[in-house]
């Protein structure tokens, strides 16, 4: 299967999102891989087109959102599908803002597009993703919520919703599984997320795991995040997004 690119999933996100075009501008731009970093901190955001641009734009203008930040041409729903994409971005009338309100956070600002790209979890097939989810409701039309973020749907999460692995079989009605676990992805496997270690181990009525996992509800060993955050997407290859590792049961903390 084709591997979709990171500035194809930009473009991709920019317009599923309610129909939202964000900036008329991105059309025209499809082609070009430049990534800007524009504005002054704290209203640095990336930007497809160049700067000079934005600072054209008169104050009275479509690309100005009603909480007097600028459009930054993605679409959202929520102001976490905005973050990665400006600090302290908020999400107004479903375009991605600037925020004009002045923060102490030091800005973080990939210096290249390669590094933006690393920030991005994979989706089971390897695709890159940079929004996280608790069922399909919370992603774009044609996405589905799988391993906990938000990827393409191609008809074969069936073949990795169990960290990776194949999933047991469909939830039912109700989200039920039986002695399993309803995924994200609407899928049942034995743990939430990642890959189990197996069925818990009774040692004379305690109830232990390997290293890394632990016992479950269910009686199953499952591994979790040490932040009790749930994981940033499954491992794909070894490989999770820069500042995350992958650790047991094949989950990215």
């Amino acid at each position: 299967m084709q591997q979709v690119s990171g500035m194809q999933l930009f473009i991709l996100f920019c317009f599923v999102f309610s129909g939202v075009f964000c900036t008329t501008e991105l059309a025209v731009i499809r082609q070009k891989r430049q990534m800007n970093i524009c504005g002054t901190y704290p209203n640095q955001f990336y930007s497809m087109l160049p700067c000079s641009y934005w600072t054209s734009q008169t104050t009275r203008n479509p690309y100005m959102c009603d909480n007097g930040g600028r459009k930054i041409g993605v679409g959202c729903y929520y102001n976490y599908q905005c973050t990665p994409y400006a600090i302290n971005a908020v999400c107004v009338s479903n375009c991605c803002c600037t925020s004009p309100t002045l923060t102490t956070r030091a800005p973080i600002i990939p210096t290249t597009t390669t590094r933006s790209v690393a920030a991005l979890a994979y989706c089971y097939n390897g695709q890159r993703t940079q929004v996280r989810c608790t069922t399909s409701v919370d992603c774009a039309n044609g996405q589905t919520c799988i391993n906990g973020v938000c990827c393409t749907t191609t008809g074969q999460e069936f073949s990795g919703s169990c960290g990776g692995l194949p999933a047991i079989s469909s939830c039912s009605a109700g989200r039920i599984c039986g002695q399993f676990t309803c995924t994200t992805s609407n899928y049942c496997c034995e743990c939430a997320f990642g890959r189990t270690a197996g069925l818990c181990t009774n040692n004379n009525g305690i109830l232990s795991c390997p290293t890394g996992y632990s016992c479950a509800s269910n009686g199953y060993c499952c591994a979790t995040c040490a932040n009790g955050r749930a994981p940033f997407g499954s491992c794909f290859n070894g490989l999770c997004a820069s500042g995350y590792s992958c650790q047991a049961g094949n989950i990215c903390c």
